[in-house]
């Protein structure tokens, strides 16, 4: 309800922001960028700090709401993960000298959060987040910055998390793995989930509390919101009072608009945010900023989306709903991203290569094709991975299957299993499907690590045999759709 937010590039009158490399999010309405914010974790508060060597007329705080309200599906046994919670005024704001004393602050400058429907798919992961992320990221990138000391996108120092509003379904390996992949600095941080800035990590604590900060208090240089349709309305108007905006309503900001003051209350904010910070006297102006900045009457409401997606500057193409059949296969973004990951994974596990060896040899020993004198590399075999898992769609034979395949006359061949489920780090999965020629599995998700395997690989999707006048042409093109395009071209 509200107004349709449409986006920094499109002329947003209250700070307008321009669009270059390190500021890929910009390129979409549903990213939704926040400046100098803070949250105490025991109450979940979140504040707004002003630091000292940047002048308040340049950030933006607003006052901002991220609900979660997540579609059922899978049976309606899902829930939301009410946990997952932001409410945030645009005024008062705290000092950088009070921030400094009572919190830690991250020395990660950019947090981004990835949201899209059934993101705890990874399959749904990686078509509706990570390709569009990759577009966002790399469309338009002129590497002669790099020449003149200009970081590129994938080289800065950022912080991914995954926000999964499902209080049933994990963040997995796959999601970190497959994240990793996205920064090119092997000493880039780790992806987490965005349920773990609400749940108390002790061990980190303890670090921060020898370092000086709180270890209830975070703060975050820039936070970015990706996967949210944003509406604006007054401050000072409930959601519930206000009609929904149209489907085509453009809704940009009018800077002739009359809006009513915020409701929000000074003092009590004040007040509130003194006692989160354990800062004492609550009259006394020096520990807050007293000038709000020009963006006070706006409320901006962030709610999960379909998918990280669409806006100018996609190309629609790619992914699902393109328009009409056939031509997702014409698009190339599959093959860039695949080629993209494999670069970057190349960086962040720089023993990749002999990994891959030393496991191939151990289980062609293990199968008793070789002996230990054997010294070679492996390439002369073909090793067959059969996929499995243990929720859903899992192969209920495969243990069969298994000893047919090795008993079977392939020449220089064996079968091994493969299932993510057993693996107990993203460079096991890595490993493990890079290892493989051919990759056998039964429709599902699992297919998705696919992406992971080595040039040349081969792919076989095994599908139930159902008939036609049971079985629509949508699902029909939707399952060969998803498999092709996700391995077109590689």
């Amino acid at each position: 309800k509200g107004k349709k937010w449409k986006g920094w590039h499109k002329n947003q009158p209250i700070l307008p922001r321009n669009i270059d490399n390190n500021q890929w999010w910009r390129k979409s309405r549903l990213c939704f960028e926040v400046d100098h914010i803070c949250h105490g974790q025991e109450k979940n508060d979140w504040f707004y700090y002003t630091p000292t060597q940047q002048q308040p007329s340049t950030l933006f705080q607003p006052t901002m709401e991220l609900k979660s309200a997540p579609a059922k599906y899978d049976g309606n046994k899902d829930r939301g993960e009410t946990r997952i919670s932001i409410k945030v005024a645009s005024f008062p704001k705290v000092k950088q000298e009070e921030v400094d004393k009572r919190c830690h602050i991250s020395p990660t400058p950019t947090h981004v959060v990835l949201q899209s429907l059934f993101n705890d798919m990874i399959g749904e992961f990686y078509s509706r987040t990570l390709l569009r992320l990759y577009h966002f990221m790399t469309d338009g990138v002129v590497d002669e910055n790099d020449k003149k000391g200009t970081k590129l996108p994938w080289e800065e120092d950022i912080q991914f998390y995954v926000h999964i509003p499902y209080g049933n379904k994990k963040m997995l390996d796959g999601h970190k793995l497959l994240l990793s992949g996205m920064l090119s600095n092997p000493d880039s941080p780790a992806a987490k989930s965005l349920l773990d800035l609400f749940v108390k990590d002790w061990a980190a604590a303890k670090d921060n509390s020898s370092s000086g900060g709180s270890n209830d208090c975070q703060c975050y240089e820039k936070m970015v919101f990706c996967g949210y349709d944003v509406y604006t309305h007054a401050s000072d108007v409930k959601s519930k009072d206000l009609e929904p905006a149209a489907e085509d309503d453009d809704d940009r900001v009018d800077t002739k608009q009359s809006l009513q003051p915020s409701v929000v209350n000074d003092a009590d904010a004040k007040q509130s945010l003194q006692q989160s910070l354990q800062l004492g006297d609550a009259n006394d102006d020096n520990d807050i900023a007293a000038s709000p900045t020009s963006n006070d009457d706006l409320k901006y409401t962030l709610w999960s989306a379909g998918k990280l997606g669409g806006h100018d500057f996609d190309t629609g193409s790619c992914g699902r709903g393109t328009g009409s059949r056939g031509t997702a296969y014409l698009c190339q973004e599959w093959n860039g991203l695949r080629n993209f990951l494999s670069t970057n994974f190349v960086k962040h596990y720089p023993t990749l290569e002999r990994e891959i060896v030393n496991r191939r040899r151990d289980q062609l020993l293990k199968k008793g094709v070789i002996d230990k004198s054997y010294k070679g590399d492996t390439k002369e075999f073909t090793v067959i991975g059969l996929t499995q898992r243990t929720y859903r769609r899992a192969w209920l034979n495969l243990p069969t299957i298994l000893k047919e395949c090795d008993a079977a006359s392939f020449e220089r061949a064996i079968c091994v299993e493969v299932n993510v489920e057993n693996t107990d780090t993203p460079f096991e999965q890595l490993l493990l499907h890079r290892s493989l020629d051919v990759m056998i599995g039964v429709h599902g998700a699992q297919l998705t690590q696919g992406i992971l395997l080595p040039q040349h690989a081969h792919v076989l999707e095994v599908l139930p045999w159902v008939p036609d006048y049971i079985r629509s042409v949508s699902i029909s093109y939707e399952i060969c759709y998803c498999l092709s395009t996700s391995f077109h071209n590689h």
